[in-house]
């Protein structure tokens, strides 16, 4: 499962996951693919400090364990594996997937609009496991 950073998207997402992983009795993966900030970006110099990338990736993590800690509570029987991953969601997604027995995305929903975004649409195309496209606002 990959789990967006917005709040709402999240929970979405996180919620229907968890239940899903809970039903079946399994483990929950939840992923988490970053990108450093475009200054970092222009100075590839900056990422290869040890501290600055450790810094940026741990931050990343204590985002995520805060984001799974109220789903934790909720449901105390399922384990959850953390995963980050420095590098673009869709590949990291792709990836995960050959291992995963369901794959849970979230699909940002326009009015009016068959719309399912570029993460969403590459992993409908090139993960080879079932998916489950959660729509949210």
């Amino acid at each position: 499962m990959g789990v967006p950073e917005d709040g709402e998207e999240a929970d979405a997402v996180l919620e229907f996951a968890f239940r899903a992983a809970a039903t079946r009795g399994v483990p929950l993966r939840a992923a988490r693919a970053w990108q450093p900030p475009p200054i970092v970006n222009r100075h590839p110099a900056v990422l290869a400090l040890p501290e600055t990338r450790g810094g940026l990736e741990s931050a990343q993590q204590s985002d995520l364990y805060a984001r799974l800690g109220p789903w934790r509570r909720t449901y105390p029987d399922v384990t959850v594996i953390e995963h980050i991953e420095l590098g673009p969601s869709v590949e990291m997604l792709i990836s995960l997937a050959a291992s995963a027995q369901l794959l849970v995305v979230g699909r940002r929903s326009r009015l009016g609009t068959r719309y399912v975004g570029h993460v969403a649409h590459a992993v409908l195309h090139f993960a080879d496991v079932p998916i489950a496209l959660v729509p949210t606002r």
